[in-house]
């Protein structure tokens, strides 16, 4: 895999894609049918408002474990052209005992589940909370490997890649409160994809992860999106409490096409 290109070239290209694409209308959806993923569920969580764009996973108080959730977008949404992008946006609140070391223990990402029948072997892009100091070694985004034999959200070698933060910025204390995350892909070419993201506390929160990366691996580029998923880490809070909340507000992924030039 290449690392990133020089970011003034991605950014007058985004830029100009989406001057581009503001001729087109650009789609807008809110995933529902939230799950607590039936194929490796945490009898740990419950989820409430499943059904909406603003689900909340709640800890029982009586164990922890790793939480997998996810949706369907409601559309297969294909990269084809330069200038095509898809955005993940939204608002989550982490309430109770957040622990403060918990290394990319919350993950937010955009998939595609294609024709898999389970949770293992999706394509797709994901970032989680570095807690390491500002280094050029910090991982905290994710590609999925082609094929991998893990659940979409692990991050484990073999399912997913972790290329180092060429482009980064990552600042901050973890803390529990209510954060703004935002992943988004852009068709570069028929050989690169740009994805950059950013998770970033509300004040008086003051956590900030930011980045961009140029995938130029092809084989694990996807050709379109369907899903969206998290993980709540074992270790994302301290200890099992019933105040434990993983609560998103207006999940929203909009979809724009680039225009053909």
């Amino acid at each position: 895999m290449k690392t990133m290109k020089p970011f003034l070239a991605v950014l007058v290209f985004l830029l100009a894609a989406g001057l581009a694409g503001a001729a087109d209308s650009t789609q807008i959806y809110q995933p529902t049918n939230w799950v607590n993923n039936p194929f490796n569920p945490n009898p740990n969580f419950a989820v409430l408002d499943a059904g909406t764009a603003s689900p909340v996973y709640t800890n029982t108080g009586d164990h922890l474990g790793t939480l997998y959730g996810h949706a369907p977008i409601g559309a297969t949404l294909p990269l084809t052209r330069p200038g095509d992008s898809i955005t993940l946006a939204c608002e989550v609140t982490l309430d109770g005992a957040l622990n403060p070391r918990g290394n990319v223990q919350f993950r937010m990402g955009l998939f595609q589940r294609g024709d898999s029948t389970n949770d293992v072997n999706w394509l797709g892009y994901m970032i989680g909370n570095p807690t390491a100091s500002v280094s050029r070694d910090v991982l905290g985004f994710y590609i999925r490997n082609n094929p991998n034999p893990g659940i979409y959200a692990s991050g484990s070698p073999g399912n997913a890649m972790l290329p180092k933060c060429e482009l980064c910025d990552k600042t901050g204390d973890w803390s529990a409160g209510v954060y703004d995350c935002k992943l988004s892909v852009t068709q570069l070419s028929d050989k690169a994809q740009v994805v950059t993201w950013k998770l970033a506390a509300k004040a008086p929160g003051n956590y900030h992860f930011s980045g961009a990366y140029t995938n130029t691996f092809t084989l694990t580029a996807p050709p379109a999106f369907d899903h969206v998923g998290f993980l709540g880490g074992a270790a994302l809070f301290e200890s099992a409490a019933n105040h434990n909340r993983i609560a998103f507000k207006d999940v929203t992924v909009s979809y724009t096409k680039g225009v053909v030039q």
